[in-house]
């Protein structure tokens, strides 16, 4: 009989062990009490997203939508409403494009205190404001989105309190007031960060250059005021750079064209002013260059090479002057160019770049002359250059 009650033996502990584990990861009554609160404040008037979230199925880490958990202790660790994607339960209403949720973010959101990722977004109507307990509450927080909402009100000023954030994206929201000093002291392991579309006020904060990690700062559309940190230069790993459609204000730091990832900076529509670095234009780096609408003046730096490889190129809505750059007919690519409204003056060189540009690249400069400009250059010493 020994033989055949050792098989039956290990069968009894493996269906222990199946039933402890599927006990052990049922839903946190805490969690559970906690998520039902968070539905309360929202308002889901086309989807019904939260059908499953019902007292018919107690277990929240079971098929409630959006909702992940720890499998060891049953606690949330990830809720995720999204309202644009293609998500099965939004294209079967057709609203693959976006969904349309409203209310607000309950408070009880800090009580899910396992939370690693939170993402809520998209959703257009969603109002009110961040609610200021998710810093201290959410200390295992690593991804915040709540882009594409309503929201207003402050960041939170103490967000640095949520140290393990490597996405934070708040941005496409009403948002008001300064960015939290906290931030740049504190995410030291933030790797992308969006705060752009709100109306953000305030400087840049001087020390953003130690957010070493960070790969995208995008905090274009706001209405950030005062000098570009230097300190951004220090950012190894930063690739895209975009603080475009602001009110800042000064120069240009020529340590930004140093920067040895960076492929992408737009610093158009502010109130910059001095020359344009030629470091910027010298990089072998940046790809995307657009400093357009500013108040930039002097030469545009005489700096391209074989290595120059620019997309896109826009320096129009400035007060550039002087001659078009000669050195620009050795670079290895230049895609749009954009050198309108300036205030630039001679014959505009043959062939490339300048043989596949439109009129309207060099348009409303003081002197320009030759093709594809309708006017020819006549005087003496206004001979378009082959």
């Amino acid at each position: 009989m020994a033989p055949l009650l050792a098989p039956l033996f290990l069968l009894l502990l493996l269906l222990s062990a199946t039933s402890s584990s599927s006990s052990g990861s049922s839903c946190s009554p805490s969690d559970r009490a906690a998520l039902l609160s968070v539905r309360s404040s929202l308002v889901d008037p086309y989807l019904s997203l939260f059908s499953s979230w019902n007292s018919s199925n107690p277990d929240c880490c079971r098929s409630w939508y959006g909702v992940a958990c720890d499998p060891s202790t049953g606690r949330v660790v990830d809720l995720s409403l999204r309202g644009e994607s293609t998500d099965p339960i939004l294209t079967r209403f057709g609203r693959s494009s976006g969904g349309l949720m409203s209310g607000s973010l309950s408070p009880s959101l800090c009580a899910l205190s396992s939370l690693t990722s939170l993402v809520i977004a998209d959703w257009k109507q969603i109002s009110g404001p961040i609610p200021s307990c998710l810093p201290s509450s959410l200390r295992s927080l690593r991804h915040l989105d709540l882009v594409g909402n309503r929201l207003t009100g402050p960041i939170p000023p103490d967000v640095g309190a949520m140290s393990s954030l490597r996405v934070l994206n708040l941005a496409d929201n009403l948002l008001t007031g300064p960015i939290p000093s906290s931030l740049s002291a504190r995410l030291l392991d933030l790797r992308h960060l969006d705060l752009s579309n709100n109306r953000l006020t305030g400087p840049l904060p001087w020390d953003l250059g130690s957010l070493r990690m960070l790969s995208r700062a995008l905090l274009s559309r706001n209405q950030l005021s005062g000098p570009l940190p230097p300190s951004l230069s220090d950012l190894n790993r930063l690739a895209d750079l975009d603080l475009s459609s602001n009110q800042l204000s000064g120069a240009i730091p020529a340590a930004y064209g140093s920067m040895p990832v960076l492929s992408t900076l737009n610093l158009d529509c502010n109130r910059l002013s001095g020359p344009i670095p030629a470091t910027l234009l010298a990089s072998r780096g940046i790809g995307i260059l657009n400093l357009s609408r500013n108040a930039l003046e002097g030469a545009v730096p005489d700096v391209f090479g074989q290595r120059s490889y620019f997309m896109v190129l826009d320096l129009s809505h400035n007060s550039l002057s002087g001659r078009l750059p000669a050195t620009l007919r050795s670079a290895a690519y230049i895609g749009h160019l954009d050198l309108s409204h300036n205030r630039l003056c001679g014959p505009i060189p043959a062939g490339s770049p300048f043989d596949h540009l439109e009129a309207a690249s060099f348009a409303d400069n003081d002197c320009l002359c030759g093709a594809p400009l309708p006017k020819p250059c006549r005087a003496a010493g206004e001979q378009q250059l082959g």
